[in-house]
């Protein structure tokens, strides 16, 4: 039986934090680590993880991001590093992770999550849960102080506290800025 384990990110121990690491490098090409570690350098709220016995074997991020949208305040909840270990997929762990994180940002009245995913090739885990696509750009800024985006076919949205406002944010003509650094 696995364990699934929520941790706040100051309390993640260096044994989970290494085998995160491991994970990441078998789930994930960064062909630029600098340019990544410069556009991706905001810190998780919550790390989901899976264990098997004592082996991490899926896991996911959430961010808490607050910016501003047409004056007022927004909390964002942002999924990120969505990944099991290649033995263990097709087993239903992912979106059991995903399940769990809506959950929680539910919880804590986040007004919508966001994701940046190949949307083609990743609609059927995230739309499964609910996800759509945002078919739009947002914005950020870099840890350099420059402004970047996430493209439109890589963006997938789910309203939670606040459907208004991400019905706003679909239908408008304006970008949705979310502030220093992506995820």
């Amino acid at each position: 039986m696995y364990k699934t384990q929520i941790i706040k990110s100051v309390q993640m121990t260096s044994q989970i934090m290494g085998q995160k690491r491991k994970l990441d490098a078998a789930c994930f090409t960064i062909p630029d680590l600098n340019e990544h570690r410069n556009k991706y350098f905001l810190e998780p709220k919550y790390n989901l993880i899976i264990l098997d016995g004592e082996k991490l074997i899926s896991c996911l991020e959430i961010y808490e991001i607050e910016t501003k949208w047409k004056d007022k305040t927004i909390t964002i909840g942002g999924i990120g590093s969505v990944m099991t270990d290649s033995l263990y997929r097709n087993k239903g762990l992912a979106k059991d992770l995903l399940q769990k994180a809506l959950e929680i940002m539910g919880k804590e009245k986040y007004d919508f999550s966001l994701l940046q995913t190949d949307v083609e090739k990743a609609t059927h885990l995230y739309g499964s849960i609910g996800f759509i696509p945002m078919k739009k750009e947002y914005t950020f800024i870099t840890k350099d102080g420059k402004l970047d985006r996430v493209k439109a076919k890589d963006t997938m949205i789910l309203p939670l506290a606040n459907p208004e406002v991400t019905a706003d944010i679909l239908n408008s003509a304006e970008t949705l800025f979310v502030g220093n650094g992506s995820w």
